[in-house]
């Protein structure tokens, strides 16, 4: 039902009355105002909204915020807040709160703070309408909403915000409801222009700011044509000039000035006629001056919103009667605000993180340099410049730069100029993502409750209630990606503003599909957990002087991490040890299907197998190893339903690492055990991966662990993996090195051949186990005590030649058998092929061919080592390296 009525009370009960009328959802939630307590919104306001699912926009004058930094905790994570600029003050002061099936809107007079939305006099008009039937009115301030950006200069996200919301609320039909309101706006004509011509029976006029010539009392009077006018004013709070009040009205036939009481300040706006015995009240942000009232916002004005509807009853509060003459003496604007006020040379309108780089938004009056400043806490003395602009003309700045992931939430702005240094109001830090609204996104695939980190491992009910849970939601979504699956939304509808932080878009989609605890296992330091209880406040709508409760404990929405404490391994009663065998069992399952399953939920599997085996839930059963490896060739597997987010790459390159250095605990790269080769084969597949990985990272995933049979590894364990592939991706032989070096060979490679020497006088076995080590085609040569071998492998044959021998002897390995299974042992393996050293045979030539050397400079260097004078090999012909 569409209704609007004038009332004074604070705009915090609205949230109540939401609740409580069993509106659950909200979609959108934007307050403006000009003086800004985002500490106050913080304590009353942004919990319960938040907890209903609203982003929350702020958007409020450059240089009248009251809170300090150090006490803001939330903004920029779970609320977005930018500045607005204009050539006067930005003014309005609306809140408007948009759910699936309503709209309300409240437009008034108090600024969001503790004294505009509980200790002052204020009025507002509220306005509730549905979404698919409602009044012009709505379109009203639709227009004034849309026509906001480009008349006001405020943060790009923030503006695309604004047009969304104006495009939310307009009725699918404008039913004709409430003729008699309307919004107004001063965004390109005055207000004074927008009011009807008289002429009227009475005006009555109240405001906190009249102008010292009272110029717009006089237009006001000029345009409405009172018989008779009554003012009031408050000398203690309100600002005006007696003289020009009284000269202003004094030519009515009737003129009546009032002293209100000074109990509290009455700072609500009011202009009021009467016609007929009709009373229409002007409420709103619209002080009773010529910048508010007679002035458009792109003609120098202030920026105003104000509301116009008809009255069961006079507004106009009851006051002591003063004479004109007394009143020509009093004067309370001080001489300060009669002076222009000094151009500030910037402005800063907001900040935002995308990915790895920061954006900030400004106006600057200059070309001096703008240094950005950024603080963790927002204290004095923790402020350190990250990047320095220099503007080319005065106009928007608009600055983007890349920052480590330890820049503070806190950013402002300073240049140093003639007239010293200018230290902009604070700004927070936004992550428009994560702000964005909880409650429109189309219902996707998820997880069907939370689960905390502590609960999943202790109780054996939640154990199995979550392996359903999670193969259910890996069921579902194969289905949806296999060829001919229905499509249905798997993440959250994206507004236009945020479609380019694919970073930020992932996490959101990542936390509303596994939930926050979860999320935080997956990405460790990421995520912040947002609180789910309402905060609690009272205001008493029978007693508009009663304060708000100020009692509240500040930290009651902190967001908690719910992640492992200290990086310790959860405890898992053993009891239970086989359960969550055969969980980790059916989720390297799932995650190894084809279709791949989303990064998240491979990466979860991971982390929950790397939790499990720090428990020591295998025991002494080494299958954990198979198991192991089947996650980690997993995690690479190429997802072509989700766009790349090469932030997330970091993440899984850190979780690869790990699993490698996992697999390599008394295993060799190099070796011929069972293990060893698995620990191979899955190198092969994912160590390029772990070149990327930053021990940052690593360390938020690692775990400390007191049980017996627990597989944990170190940060030096996971180092040693991540410096092995970085050498890999430089020298693809890195590995083959490294390998060489553990078994104690002293081997140069030389235009693609591999040259060593040894004491030993077994230069074929030497030979062998080299060969064995580089696993591929190769041509060795080893100097020994006694001769000198040349060992030549491609694929499974072999030929070796000694200095001390006229023939080359070919080989054959068996499938499984390596050169040093099959000649390490002494050569006791039967040849299948000789031929003459001086004479090649085709089968000893298309060998070399294959791998790539010249027989005759290896006969020439076998030759000239039996005459006691070993040559250099570079002219040797080798192309292993391609």
């Amino acid at each position: 039902m569409t209704g609007a009525r004038i009332e004074f009370h604070s705009p915090l009960t609205l949230l109540t009355r939401w609740m409580e009328e069993g509106n659950a959802r909200l979609r959108e939630v934007l307050i403006t105002g000009f003086t800004l307590d985002l500490a106050f919104l913080e304590r009353h306001l942004i919990g319960p909204a938040r907890a209903l699912g609203a982003r929350i926009t702020v958007l409020s004058d450059p240089h009248h915020s009251v809170h300090d930094a150090i006490e803001i905790r939330h903004a920029g994570r779970t609320y977005q807040h930018g500045n607005a600029s204009c050539s006067g003050a930005f003014h309005p002061k609306l809140v408007l709160m948009v759910g699936e099936e309503e709209v309300w809107a409240a437009i008034g007079s108090g600024n969001p703070t503790t004294s505009g939305w509980g200790h002052n006099d204020e009025l507002w008009l509220v306005l509730r309408s549905g979404l698919k039937q409602g009044p012009p009115a709505l379109l009203e301030l639709s227009d004034w909403l849309s026509g906001l950006p480009a008349a006001v200069s405020m943060p790009s996200w923030i503006a695309e915000t604004v047009l969304e919301v104006a495009a939310m609320i307009v009725p699918e039909d404008l039913d004709g409801s409430l003729p008699d309101l309307r919004i107004l706006g001063n965004l390109d004509r005055p207000l004074i222009s927008q009011l009807p011509l008289g002429p009227t029976d009475v005006l009555r006029m109240y405001a906190p700011f009249f102008d010292p010539a009272s110029a717009a009392v006089n237009s006001l009077i000029d345009k409405l044509r009172p018989q008779r006018a009554v003012v009031a004013v408050q000398p203690r709070w309100s600002q005006f000039h007696g003289e020009g009040l009284v000269e202003a009205i004094s030519e009515l036939p009737t003129a009546e000035f009032r002293l209100l009481d000074e109990n509290r300040l009455r700072h609500g706006k009011l202009v009021e006629w009467t016609s007929d015995g009709r009373v229409t009240a002007l409420v709103g942000s619209a002080n009773i001056t010529r910048a508010a009232m007679l002035k458009a916002t792109q003609a120098g004005g202030n920026c105003e919103l104000a509301a116009m509807y008809p009255a069961p009853h006079t507004l106009m509060p009851d006051g002591a009667p003063i004479s004109p003459a007394n009143l020509r003496v009093l004067s309370t604007i001080p001489a300060a605000e009669q002076r222009p006020k000094p151009a500030v040379p910037v402005t800063i309108l907001g900040a935002r993180r995308q990915q790895d780089l920061i954006g900030v938004e400004l106006l600057s009056t200059g070309v001096a340099p703008i240094s950005i400043e950024a603080s963790a806490t927002g204290a004095p003395g923790d402020w350190r410049v990250f990047h320095i602009h220099q503007p080319e003309r005065p106009g928007p700045v608009h600055v983007s730069f890349s920052a480590p992931p330890t820049f503070g939430e806190a950013i402002r702005a300073v240049v140093e100029s003639a007239d010293g240094r200018h230290v902009t109001p604070v700004v927070f830090l936004t992550d428009s993502t994560r702000c964005l609204s909880r409650s429109t996104e189309p219902a996707g695939p998820r997880l069907a409750r939370e689960y905390t980190y502590e609960e999943l491992f202790s109780d054996a009910e939640l154990a199995r209630i979550f392996d359903r849970d999670l193969n259910r939601l890996l069921r579902v979504l194969a289905d949806q990606r296999s060829p001919g699956g229905r499509t249905q939304a798997t993440g959250p509808r994206l507004s236009t503003a945020n479609q380019d932080d694919r970073w930020g878009n992932w996490l959101t989609s990542t936390e509303r599909r596994l939930g926050p605890s979860l999320t935080g296992l997956v990405l460790p330091g990421v995520l912040k957990r947002e609180t789910a209880e309402p905060t609690r406040w009272s205001v008493d709508l029978e007693d508009p002087g009663l304060d708000i409760i100020e009692d509240e404990d500040a930290e009651e929405f902190e967001p908690e991490e719910d992640r492992p404490e200290s990086g310790y391994a959860p405890h898992i009663d053993p009891a239970l040890h086989q359960l969550w065998r055969q969980n980790a069992r059916r989720m390297r399952l799932a995650v190894s299907a084809e279709p791949a399953p989303p990064l998240e939920l491979r990466m979860l599997v991971a982390v929950m197998h790397y939790n499990l085996l720090a428990a020591g839930v295998w025991g002494e059963d080494p299958s954990w190893r198979a198991g192991l490896a089947e996650v980690l060739l997993a995690l690479v597997k190429p997802d072509q339903h989700v766009e790349s987010v090469d932030k997330a790459e970091q993440y899984v390159a850190s979780l690869i690492a790990i699993g490698l250095a996992l697999l390599a605990q008394n295993t060799d790269l190099w070796g011929g055990t069972q293990d060893d080769i698995l620990l191979q084969t899955v190198w092969a597949e994912v160590g390029i991966f772990a070149a990327v990985a930053e021990m940052e990272f690593v360390e938020d995933y690692l775990r400390s662990s007191e049980e017996i049979y627990a597989q944990v590894v170190g940060p030096s364990d996971v180092e040693a993996v991540i410096v092995l592939a970085q050498l890999s991706v430089d020298d693809p032989l890195a590995k083959v090195h490294a390998a060489l070096d553990a078994a104690g060979f002293s081997v140069e490679r030389v235009k693609g051949v591999w040259r060593a020497s040894t004491d030993r006088e077994a230069t074929v076995r030497v030979a062998a186990q080299i060969a064995t080590i580089i696993d591929g085609s190769c041509a060795v040569l080893v100097d020994g005590s006694e001769s000198t071998c040349a060992f030549l492998r491609e694929g499974a044959v072999i030929a070796v030649a000694q200095s001390t021998q006229p023939q080359w002897r070919l080989f054959r390995l068996s499938i499984v058998g390596t050169p040093s299974s099959a000649l390490g042992g002494g050569d006791g393996q039967r040849p299948w092929h000789r031929c003459s050293r001086s004479e090649p045979s085709p089968e000893l030539q298309a060998l070399a061919k294959g791998i790539g050397v010249d027989l005759s400079k290896i006969e020439l260097y076998l030759h000239t080592v039996r005459l006691g004078n070993p040559p250099e090999i570079g002219g040797v012909r080798g192309q292993l390296d391609s």
